[in-house]
């Protein structure tokens, strides 16, 4: 059942949020795999293990993204919402790992995306992802 006052289709803003949200959660893939340095601080090097490492981050961006895209292609509004939560929970662990390994210049891109993730995810559900009715079950006819 869609959301009290809001259309099935979710709003033309929310799909260009996701593809350019998606875009640049598939940009971790092609780092990890065509130039897995870019993931590393200044001054380390690229070994074997950090590869394998480059090759998992990129399965799971590459997952994600692809994820993201299906679902806005497919206007599934609650699966969407979810996953978008689930990216912004991505972006914050993101963004912590660069505040720690101060990568400053990736911090804002992490909270642009964890906020638009977040505010997109409120539009589908109606209510903000982090209250309970925004998950649970409507009555439908």
């Amino acid at each position: 059942m869609p959301v009290r006052g809001a259309s099935r289709n979710p709003p033309w803003w929310v799909t260009v949020v996701v593809i350019v949200g998606s875009l640049g959660v598939l940009s971790l893939s092609y780092g990890a795999l065509i130039a897995p340095k870019t993931l590393l601080a200044p001054g380390q090097h690229m070994n074997d293990a950090a590869r394998v490492w480059a090759r998992y981050a990129a399965a799971y961006a590459t997952s994600l993204g692809l994820a993201l895209l299906a679902l806005a292609a497919l206007r599934a509004r609650q699966a969407l919402a979810g996953v978008l939560v689930q990216a912004a929970l991505a972006e914050l662990l993101l963004a912590a790992v660069g505040a720690v390994d101060r990568r400053w210049e990736q911090l804002a891109a992490d909270v642009i995306l964890l906020a638009a993730f977040l505010w997109c995810a409120s539009r589908l559900l109606g209510r903000p992802p982090w209250s309970l009715k925004a998950w649970q079950d409507r009555a439908g006819p």
